[in-house]
């Protein structure tokens, strides 16, 4: 039984490929058949190449006061469908509003960080990596969450999350304008 101790756990590694691991993430997303669908893609897709405890995406318009949980995985997942956030109280909110992606290694010592959502979950966050749903064109529509990793967040982790953010984006925007 002592021999399970010893076993490595995988490490997070960026795509060796990363043109073709983007194209792969784009057609999975963009066949989704709903926002919702496309950002539980999206977010899969991130925390198979992150490993972390959990991720989610919130979503909000360009002129919304708070961010919807519409996509989450992890311990505490089934309770956050459908919960709100305020844009000016948390770090999604921050990211929606900035239009930048941000890491916070100590979420507690953040002043973005907003304490209730650990509190009515009872999932204690550590670190986050965020990344704002934003076109090419600059509308954003909310943010990508991704929750204590097995090791530090990278910077490659980073720019991943705002790749599969952005194409995210894309999807979202075109089923808002009609463009299937």
């Amino acid at each position: 039984m002592d021999d399970l101790l010893d076993v490595p756990l995988p490490e997070a590694r960026p795509p060796e490929d990363p043109d073709e691991w983007l194209f792969d993430t784009s057609m999975a997303i963009n066949e989704a058949t709903d926002v919702p669908e496309a950002a539980r893609r999206a977010l899969q897709v991130l925390l198979d190449l992150v490993l972390c405890d959990a991720g989610s995406v919130l979503y909000g318009d360009p002129n919304a006061n708070d961010l919807t949980f519409i996509a989450a995985a992890g311990p505490s997942a089934t309770k956050l469908a459908g919960l709100k956030v305020p844009i000016e109280r948390s770090v999604a909110g921050f990211c929606h509003r900035t239009g930048w992606g941000l890491v916070v290694k100590e979420a507690y010592e953040d002043p973005k960080f907003m304490r209730d959502v650990d509190e009515f979950t009872g999932y204690q966050t550590r670190s986050i990596l965020a990344a704002p749903i934003r076109t090419t064109e600059g509308a954003i529509y909310g943010c990508v969450e991704l929750l204590n990793p097995q090791s530090d967040f990278q910077e490659w982790m980073l720019d991943a999350a705002q790749n599969i953010a952005t194409i995210l984006a894309g999807y979202i925007h075109s089923q808002l304008m009609g463009d299937d």
